[in-house]
């Protein structure tokens, strides 16, 4: 896998959650990395950032936005955006009409499977609210 990709699934109880196994992350990404046809029955959107936080672009927590239910894929800014998913692009006007939100991240968890793709479970930081005591996510 590339380094430069991570795919998010915030859920926040409004709807049944978007059940990822390993395989719909590397098909995802297999898709970005090779301008393929999205996997079937996967609905994403993508959101450029500079870089994945701090000054080394190291850290790894999502971008601080209130996330709607669904599945993120966060692209670097010098990745380009392959024309078969173009369409799931989320503009910065659009993003600029969302709450911001930072987000903590647990260590890894590893499935048994594979270390090359590692899970983490993110949950929004601040004051306790409806969307922080309900939202929940993962991130690969």
């Amino acid at each position: 896998m590339k380094n430069q990709a991570a795919v998010g699934t915030p859920n926040n109880g409004n709807r049944r959650r978007q059940s990822l196994s390993q395989a719909d992350v590397r098909a995802i990404f297999s898709c970005i990395n090779n301008n393929g046809h999205p996997p079937d029955g996967v609905d994403f959107r993508i959101i450029v950032i500079p870089k994945f936080g701090g000054n080394n672009g190291l850290k790894l927590s999502p971008p601080p936005y209130e996330y709607e239910d669904g599945v993120y894929v966060l692209l670097r800014l010098h990745v380009t955006i392959p024309s078969m998913v173009l369409d799931r692009l989320l503009l910065h006007r659009d993003l600029a009409l969302v709450s911001e939100r930072p987000w903590s991240l647990s260590g890894p968890q590893y499935s048994g499977e594979s270390v090359d793709l590692q899970q983490r479970y993110c949950t929004p930081k601040g004051k306790e609210d409806k969307y922080c005591s309900s939202t929940k996510g993962s991130i690969w």
